[in-house]
């Protein structure tokens, strides 16, 4: 799975596509809005489907060390209850990586029904997508303070362990006094291959991850298929011979036991 070709599917808020954009060496080779490009034969790479991020919530969450997938999320879950909005039991829990030489990592929350109707949707499209990713993702890291990208009527965010989709009126408190440096269309679109490429999560994992397609190996079916065969003549040959063969060695069990075939002798017995 290449991230260098990728095919980034834009779901809207409203149900359907927003917008398409395809990478080609890393670089913007195509876009468009209409479904029927979207399904174009020849994508070799990945495809991630870009949810809207004001419908995901994004945390870094300091968890243990060493823990198993299954632990690593029920420790997610257990944290994540004192920061989700709704129950957690309606909430999809998505765990990142553990990040070298850090304790925190990334756990974004998306509502079960939510993340049911975005496969859903894409599925109808004719896509299964290998990455579910957060609009905010897609932006580069800064080093401290934030970067914000105008994306609809809601800016994106992005800091250092925080990412974020809100409504302009509400940017200044959430930022609380921190710089925000503005990227336009081209630096964002210039670094949608790296964003991609150093997610911190995927939202397709758990009971959403994509499900493993298997591949018929036609040479093995057919030598599978050529063993058969070879064991059911054998088979077969074992069949025939047998009576043949008991057939032939009759006379010879008869002359070496000439009484087998005889009729029992009557006896009498007489009782006292």
């Amino acid at each position: 799975m290449s991230v260098l070709d990728t095919l980034l599917v834009f779901l809207g808020k409203e149900g359907g596509v927003s917008g398409w954009l395809r990478l080609a060496e890393g670089a913007v080779a195509e876009r468009g809005t209409e479904l029927e490009p979207v399904q174009a034969p020849g994508q070799s790479g990945a495809v991630a489907a870009i949810v809207p991020g004001d419908e995901v919530a994004i945390h870094w969450l300091e968890l243990p060390g060493g823990l198993a997938p299954a632990q690593a999320v029920a420790a997610a879950r257990l944290m994540a209850l004192e920061v989700s909005a709704q129950p957690i039991g309606e909430m999809h829990v998505a765990i990142g990586p553990e990040a070298e030489g850090s304790a925190l990592r990334c756990v974004a929350l998306a509502p079960l029904l939510t993340m049911t109707e975005w496969i859903g949707r894409l599925q109808a499209l004719g896509l299964d997508p290998d990455l579910i990713v957060p609009e905010p993702l897609l932006l580069p890291v800064p080093e401290e303070g934030f970067v914000r990208y105008a994306l609809g009527g809601a800016s994106l965010y992005r800091g250092p362990t925080e990412a974020f989709a809100i409504e302009p009126h509400l940017a200044e408190i959430a930022l609380a006094g921190r710089a925000a440096e503005t990227v336009d269309d081209a630096a964002f679109e210039a670094g949608l291959a790296a964003a991609v490429g150093r997610l911190p999560v995927n939202l397709r994992q758990g009971a959403f991850a994509k499900r493993r397609r298997w591949v018929i190996d036609w040479r093995r079916v057919r030598r599978l298929a050529q063993l058969a065969l070879a064991i059911l003549l054998v088979t077969i040959a074992i069949q025939i011979a047998s009576p043949t063969r008991i057939t032939r060695l009759a006379p010879y069990l008869t002359a070496a036991r000439p009484n087998a075939m005889a009729p029992p002798t009557a006896t009498n017995c007489t009782s006292r």
